[in-house]
């Protein structure tokens, strides 16, 4: 049996080899450890699989997060551009009624008798 050290090691070097840092491992891994309970034949399986997927998996939700708030940002500095410091900021409210761009019918709908046409 392998020691624990040697393992994380052995995880850290074959992450390196693809361009991850250490730093960025170690949280992984361990979070991995917790969820397969200490077991490393998930783990160590085709190379680091698993844990090479994780780590993308936090990179990549990182990334989708930072873009989330920056376009909140933009969102905000725009209404805040737009408003008038004079008047205070209103909600917006739906109104049925008055939808811009809706559809609306040509004849009554509940008249059954528009629109239909004679078969012979």
């Amino acid at each position: 049996m392998v020691p624990p050290k040697e393992k994380i090691a052995a995880a850290i070097r074959a992450m390196k080899a693809i361009g991850i840092p250490k730093h960025t491992v170690k949280p992984v891994l361990k979070n991995l450890l917790i969820v397969y309970e200490n077991n490393w034949e998930y783990i160590e399986a085709e190379n680091f699989r698993v844990l090479a997927d994780a780590v993308l998996d936090l990179q990549e939700s990182k990334v989708d997060e930072q873009l989330k708030n920056e376009s909140y940002k933009d969102y905000v500095s725009v209404t805040k551009k737009n408003h008038n410091e004079d008047e205070p900021m209103k909600k917006k409210t739906y109104n049925p009624q008055i939808v811009p761009g809706e559809m609306r019918p040509l004849h009554d709908v509940n008249d059954i008798t528009k629109g239909e046409e004679r078969v012979k």
